[in-house]
């Protein structure tokens, strides 16, 4: 009752502008939602999403970053997916050029590609999406983060860096530098 109650609010006149910033995944309808617009890597066996960030920029870049937490005595594993977003009155599409798994590889064709989100409902820090699946609407439900990187940091993930950075440290599983290995 309560989504479809925000589902019936007018649109925000400038709903690109109140879009931006930074938002944490709070609640999910179902698993199918969050793998529609992730990279679905947390059903891998022994593994469990331990958060998920969406990224609105106002250049109309986006970046989703999952956490994921893999059982043992392993540390968390950072997947970042980049690329452009659109947004509109009643839609939100992303459209996922890059994608970095946890060990630092860039991933190829199937996980770049594009998803559009209905989108139900936008307030100063509250985001509504769903996603179209077999059964029914998917509901993703995101809340502002003020703390992007302190929350990364309490993840024990590195920050996501700028294009072009060197990304020393990905967040994932790494072989140990040799000193025959090219820089």
């Amino acid at each position: 009752k309560a989504v479809k109650d925000l589902a019936s609010l007018p649109a925000y006149p400038d709903i690109g502008f109140r879009a931006r910033g930074d938002w944490r995944l709070v609640w999910a309808k179902s698993d199918e939602g969050v793998g529609f617009i992730g990279t679905g890597l947390h059903r891998v066996a022994l593994a469990n999403l331990e958060d998920q960030f969406l990224s609105l920029e106002a250049d109309g870049s986006c970046a989703l970053t999952e956490v994921i937490r893999v059982l043992g005595p392993f540390p968390n594993v950072k997947n970042l997916l980049t690329g452009t977003s659109t947004i509109g009155p009643s839609t939100l599409r992303l459209t996922y050029t890059k994608v970095i798994d946890g060990t630092g590889a860039e991933l190829t064709s199937s996980q770049a590609r594009s998803v559009k989100l209905r989108l139900a409902a936008l307030s100063k820090n509250l985001l509504v999406v769903a996603a179209a699946s077999v059964d029914a609407d998917d509901w993703l439900v995101f809340e502002r983060e003020d703390n992007f990187a302190d929350a990364l940091e309490s993840l024990r993930v590195p920050p996501n860096t700028p294009d072009g950075e060197d990304e020393e440290d990905s967040g994932g599983f790494k072989m140990p530098k040799m000193p025959w290995d090219k820089k």
